[in-house]
């Protein structure tokens, strides 16, 4: 797990970016390749499941790696565990709690401080309220 500077770490801050790198060893030749990363609350509640969908690759026995990145990263603080699943035409694997991080409150002085509350959800979800209108609604 890397931080937005590129440095590794186990706790993000909200809103800001983080990459989860994946170093595989592979025993065998493969042409494709898919990389699922599970997201879940210590409960054990799936989040999201970031996929890389199926990569025409040239993978050949030895190390590689494959890196995806959170842009934003939408967890609200608390603790998650990371599961991991490699597909290819060979068995394959599926490595449960590979490993745990601990998302904490934005760092930005100006972030809405109802946002602390814990009981608000495991993610941030991006949305836009419209002004309030009065009156009867001018729906047909």
């Amino acid at each position: 797990l890397l931080d937005e500077q590129g440095m590794p770490s186990d706790v993000f801050f909200e809103d800001e970016p983080m990459t989860i790198e994946l170093a595989l060893r592979s025993s065998v030749e493969a042409r494709r390749l898919e990389a699922l990363c599970f997201v879940r609350s210590l409960e054990g509640v799936l989040v999201f499941t970031l996929t890389s969908g199926i990569l025409d690759v040239e993978l050949r026995p030895g190390a590689a790696e494959l890196a995806v990145t959170l842009p934003r990263n939408h967890l609200r603080p608390g603790r998650y565990a990371l599961d991991l699943y490699v597909l290819t035409g060979a068995p394959q694997d599926y490595l449960l709690g590979a490993i745990g991080f601990e998302v904490i409150a934005s760092r930005d002085p100006d972030a809405d401080p109802r946002r602390s509350r814990d009981n608000l959800g495991l993610v941030t979800v991006e949305h836009e309220w419209s002004g309030l209108r009065q009156g009867a609604p001018h729906r047909v």
